[in-house]
């Protein structure tokens, strides 16, 4: 006996979404192995990538404790091992596959969660499967197909085949449960917001265990799936520094980076000098990782209670980027790679765009809190949608929050045509979820910050990066040209202007770049030794010894830049100079060298 029609037709679409996956992350792969971001991880993910090697060498890949989640180049490590050796093709490989994988786990959950409409349900995959982010992302050295994919198996493993939500009882849930637990507590080892989520799923349980005691055991087996991927992490930050952490140690800074007064500079700060300048604010020649932790979010509240109604307003704007259609970039800008010309540039024809998937969203959720059995997605999407208002605004972030968002999305279409089909009065009368589908139509197109909008100049700096990775040196220093005509005191722009003169030996050119940068940045020490390399190079011994100096009372052990100054002053006659310096050196003044340059002369 033929399946009904409408079964049918949602087993057809549940197929069609991972099949439609694969084209597209097929497509996108094949246009970005061309590209020289295909060959260098920048960033996040060039770190990520090295501690990962480091990890597939037997090394310790953490000696400073973890300032990012070590779950993530542990995974990349064990894909070295299988893999003979590193390979980023067989990293993309795997994370296109997480893709796929994800897009099908929506599409049975979806159709799953809408038995009246599953295909609709299922289309939720369809939406995955094109939606932009999720493919850029893949694509990177970073987390995000690997927390979606366990989100993916989250919902597997909680929707059961008859819609309803939850793990049910018996032998059968405690398995279920135990899989839950480890799919949250591994996407919160790779990315520390999950913990959120992880509050909400277990507080669902919590609460159905009071109304039904045989719910119990799978509430416990639940919480020791999660612990199990976190613990890790959790003993050795309580063994290294005796304090019970559960996760990374970067929480403070981000919070401070989002939060602060001057929030919409700081979270646009681009990575390399701008953020090692704020980074060094905490001191951390002092502070280890942890107390600089702590630091930053004392400072945080500190400013927090000097102006609270000012960090109300910067939540409520933190809230309108939230869900803003405009992307918000962290790091990298993926704008860039999808502009006309790009060989990505096909990804903006997808219609999944977030401006035109929130209002659907809202609609679903607010109808979704009104059914007692789906009001836990309802909150997963809150937990994961929050670290946005809490800490940063950013398109990486706000992907974590792209399985719920197009779940609740179907939803949204599914109440509005049942709205239409049961009331009269047509649209006008679909009640209180019309009014929060109006408020979604309206929120994601307010007018934002200068800031957000794509910078050109962002785009010619990390192409001038990738040229200068490739060693492609002369379209390096033209991009980074680019850059400082646009923003004539771009200090990162200017610092690598320097060393490509330096490169030339065109020293007033290096000299001129790099004093730009340290009228900034007063205590870079590597382009306050770059400065003094230049002026000795170009003659200016006086002026050397000056930036020698700087940079040897930057704090750190600068006994090798010490030794540099000794030089210089002997060969100037500067004795008097030389010998206080000796005086308040004795480390300094015990060296061989230091010996060797005042002795043997």
């Amino acid at each position: 006996m033929s399946a009904p029609r409408p079964l049918s037709a949602a087993l057809g679409v549940e197929l069609a979404a991972p099949v439609l996956a694969l084209l597209v992350r097929g497509a996108a792969l094949f246009a970005f192995a061309g590209t020289p971001a295909a060959r260098h991880p920048m960033v996040d993910a060039f770190t990520f990538w090295e501690q990962a090697q480091a990890l597939a060498r037997g090394e310790d890949a953490f000696p400073e404790g973890y300032y990012q989640p070590p779950a993530y180049p542990w995974l990349l490590s064990r894909l070295i091992a299988l893999g003979g050796g590193p390979s980023l093709d067989v990293v993309r490989g795997v994370q296109l596959a997480l893709g796929v994988f994800t897009a099908w786990a929506l599409a049975r959950a979806g159709r799953r969660l809408l038995p009246g409409a599953p295909a609709l349900g299922a289309a939720a995959g369809l939406l995955y499967a094109l939606a932009p982010a999720a493919v850029l992302f893949e694509q990177e050295l970073l987390s995000p197909a690997w927390t979606n994919a366990c989100l993916g198996g989250l919902l597997l493993l909680s929707v059961r085949p008859d819609g309803a939500l939850g793990l049910g009882a018996g032998p059968a849930a405690l398995a279920r449960a135990g899989g839950a637990g480890l799919c949250v507590g591994l996407a919160t080892a790779l990315h520390p917001t999950h913990l959120l989520l992880g509050a909400v799923v277990g507080g669902a349980l919590l609460l159905g265990a009071r109304a039904q005691a045989a719910l119990r055991p799978a509430c416990v087996v639940f919480a020791l799936g999660l612990a199990a991927p976190v613990a890790p992490t959790a003993w050795e930050n309580f063994r290294s520094d005796s304090r019970l952490v559960l996760v990374s140690h970067n929480a403070g800074v981000n919070f401070w980076i989002g939060n602060n007064p001057d929030w919409v500079e700081t979270s646009f700060l681009r990575p390399g000098l701008p953020f090692r300048k704020l980074a060094l604010e905490a001191q951390p020649d002092e502070r280890a990782l942890p107390e600089r932790n702590a630091w930053w979010s004392a400072r945080t509240w500190e400013a927090i209670r000097a102006d609270v109604p000012g960090w109300l307003g910067r939540l409520g704007a933190k809230a309108l980027w939230s869900v803003s259609d405009t992307e918000i970039p962290r790091n990298e800008d993926f704008r860039c790679r999808t502009r006309p010309g790009e060989a990505l540039g096909f990804l903006r024809l997808s219609p999944v765009r977030y401006g035109l998937l929130f209002p659907l969203v809202l609609a679903g959720a607010f109808a979704w809190l009104r059914a007692p059995g789906r009001r836990a997605l309802v909150g997963g999407w809150l937990a994961l949608h929050a670290p946005l208002v809490l800490f940063i605004v950013a398109d990486r972030y706000r992907l974590s929050t792209l399985p719920a968002a197009v779940l609740l999305a179907v939803a949204g279409v599914a109440a509005l045509r049942g709205a239409w089909a049961g009331r009269a009065g047509g649209w006008r009368a679909v009640g209180p979820t019309g009014i929060a589908l109006g408020l979604g139509l309206v929120l994601p197109w307010w007018p934002l910050h200068y800031r957000t909008e794509m910078d050109p100049a962002d785009c010619a700096y990390d192409a001038a990066n990738l040229a200068f990775m490739d060693e492609d040196f002369p379209r390096a220093e033209a991009l980074y040209r680019e850059v400082v005509e646009a923003h004539p005191r771009d200090m990162g722009a200017h610092g690598w202007l320097a060393q490509l003169a330096a490169r030339r030996k065109d020293w007033p050119a290096a000299i001129a770049h790099a004093e730009v940068v340290v009228d900034q940045f007063p205590d870079h020490f590597p382009t306050l030794k770059e400065l003094g390399r230049a002026r000795e190079a170009a003659g200016d011994k006086a002026g050397a010894t000056d930036a020698y100096l700087r940079a040897y009372r930057v704090p750190g052990d600068r006994t090798a830049t010490g030794l540099i100054v000794v030089r210089l002053l002997w060969e100037q006659g500067r004795t008097a100079e030389l010998k206080a310096l000796l005086d308040a050196d004795p480390k300094l003044a015990a060296h061989p060298k230091a010996k060797e340059i005042v002795l043997g002369r």
